[in-house]
């Protein structure tokens, strides 16, 4: 099992993503980014793990799931972490008054089915970290 980071992102980095994307992010993401631009957490080979997107990839990603969902998409959702191999992502899915919800997009369902998984990325990384990269959800 392996981490690897990349390093934080510049102030430039993030305001050019966020103006080429028009997507909303917690705050705690973006202070993430400017630490960690991206990382592969709990990586075991090609079979599992995580990779939290960087600023190079959010726009991809985002675009490529808006694409496969079509009008099914819900456009509160922010892509911001592949599990690595099995088509599974993570999102963050905003609300007018600032809130947010962690969600786990089962890539062969809908979006309306997709479940809560928390409404804290600090509590949602704390937990996948105590669970050594165990999907707790």
């Amino acid at each position: 099992v392996t981490f690897s980071a990349n390093r934080g992102a510049s102030i430039e980095e993030l305001g050019t993503m966020l103006r080429k994307t028009n997507l909303v992010f917690p705050d705690v993401y973006l202070d993430f980014l400017k630490k960690i631009n991206g990382c592969e957490l709990f990586k075991f080979k090609e079979l599992g793990g995580f990779e939290f997107l960087g600023t190079n990839e959010i726009q991809k990603e985002n675009s490529f799931q808006q694409e496969s969902y079509m009008e099914d998409w819900d456009k509160r959702l922010t892509v911001f972490c592949n599990l690595i191999c099995d088509g599974d992502f993570l999102s963050f899915k905003s609300y007018d008054n600032g809130t947010y919800e962690i969600i786990d997009c089962y890539h062969d369902d809908l979006p309306k089915n997709w479940n809560v998984i928390s409404n804290s990325f600090e509590d949602f990384l704390e937990r996948l970290i105590d669970l050594k990269g165990k999907r707790y959800w």
